[in-house]
């Protein structure tokens, strides 16, 4: 595992039950061994599977990786998702347009402004124009 700016990235899987589970470290993938300047988490099932993938936060190039099921991830490499080069701080998964897909909302520094990325159902994002507004810091939705 590379260190990061914050510390180190252990990805662990969930097996067993809720009260009887116990954690399986993943040590190989690019998911542990990209080495990135990160600095926020969150995970979300943006392609409806019923797995959850994770999207990193990252000074410079963003990275989401998609759960393949099997306790793998691929690293999705195409879109402005993880193209924009922006300095992101954090990010927020939820379905601003009610379309039953998760979108994305990333918080970006200061004098940058945020992005919003619409989840087009078939495993790419339509980049949402927001003028104005940075916030530098944390990302999240409420209903």
């Amino acid at each position: 595992m590379k260190t990061l700016l914050f510390g180190y990235i252990a990805l662990v899987l969930t097996t067993g039950s809720l009260f009887g589970q116990y954690f399986t470290r993943i040590t190989e993938g690019a998911i542990v061994n990209d080495e990135e300047n990160s600095n926020g988490t969150v995970l979300g099932d943006f392609n409806n599977d019923g797995y959850l993938d994770v999207f990193v936060s990252n000074w410079g190039n963003n990275s989401l990786y998609q759960n393949n099921g099997d306790g793998s991830f691929t690293k999705i490499t195409t879109g402005a998702i993880v193209n924009d080069n922006l300095d992101s701080f954090g990010a927020s998964w939820g379905d601003y347009d009610n379309d039953g897909d998760l979108d994305l909302f990333v918080a970006n520094k200061a004098n940058t402004n945020n992005s919003l990325y619409s989840n087009n159902g078939d495993g790419s994002f339509t980049k949402i124009t927001i003028d104005g507004g940075n916030s530098r810091g944390g990302a999240s939705w409420g209903d």
